[in-house]
């Protein structure tokens, strides 16, 4: 290991998604930052996904193609395999956004805090939108950043994890649970990772904003403010999740288009994305 250089563990889960692995197998594989493990986490696959892992097995540090119990169950997995100092989730399909990120992000040293994030690019099918991070005082509303950019320090996920009995809002569930406890976080001015739309939270806004609700209840003492920002929250999750299915994918995105016309990346998208 270089002096001063920590180890990054980055953790891919996948099931069934060849192409999207390959996307980013590149993106991990054309970092400038020497120490970087990279850990594979397929449940199963039966498309050709195992062909892509084989055929990068010298970028691979470990993989495993076994079933499992969700995509927050393979994360888990996956951390109980890393060996870094530092711990970054990148699905397959998600990169990173430039090819000095992680450089960029452990140029200055980390040792005095525990969780390190920055903002993130969200691709649509045609366009992508800047997704600026949040200060982590406002974790109690709701995912603060995209987990795609968040670097977590491997010592305190050993006893942490996510929960799975959270399916949808694990991720969030975790940053909460950490912020809770006093863990110490820093919000950089870093743009690290480009992420496709349609994950399971936005096919299913209502279950995520319910189960939004039900972690912060448990996490901490609940105010009246937030049972009504709750309340509201689950009233527009189900106006949302409705216009994705009344409506014709070209409108709901053309409405998501206008909404966020102040932060739209210029150029082609940086990630092909089929799917809302």
């Amino acid at each position: 290991m270089r002096y001063g250089q920590p180890k990054i563990s980055i953790v891919t889960v996948v099931l069934n998604s060849a192409r999207e692995l390959q996307q980013t197998a590149i993106s991990v594989s054309n970092q400038d930052y020497q120490e970087i493990e990279w850990i594979v986490m397929d449940g199963g696959s039966s498309d050709g996904t195992l062909e892509v892992i084989k055929s990068n097995q010298e970028k691979i540090a470990f993989w495993v193609s076994e079933a499992d119990g969700g995509i927050y169950d393979a994360m888990n997995k996956g951390l109980i395999l890393a060996t870094g100092d530092w711990v970054n989730f990148m699905n397959a399909g998600d990169v990173f956004a430039a090819n000095n990120i992680l450089t960029s992000v452990f140029k200055n040293p980390r040792g005095d805090v525990d969780v390190v994030y920055g903002d993130s690019v969200a691709a649509y099918p045609g366009f992508s939108v800047f997704r600026p991070a949040l200060p982590a005082n406002q974790l109690w509303k709701g995912m603060v950043c995209s987990h795609q950019s968040v670097f977590f320090k491997r010592g305190i996920l050993l006893h942490q994890g996510y929960d799975v009995s959270f399916r949808i809002a694990a991720d969030h569930e975790l940053l909460y649970r950490l912020y809770c406890q006093g863990y110490r976080f820093v919000q950089i001015p870093v743009t690290v990772s480009v992420w496709k739309t349609g994950g399971v939270s936005d096919r299913k806004q209502v279950q995520s904003a319910r189960e939004r609700t039900r972690l912060v209840k448990r996490l901490s003492p609940i105010k009246l403010r937030q049972r009504c920002y709750f309340g509201f929250l689950v009233i527009l999750s189900a106006l949302v999740q409705a216009l994705y299915k009344i409506f014709p994918q070209w409108v709901v995105l053309t409405v998501v288009k206008w909404q966020n016309h102040s932060r739209i990346v210029p150029g082609d998208p940086p990630l092909k994305n089929e799917t809302v």
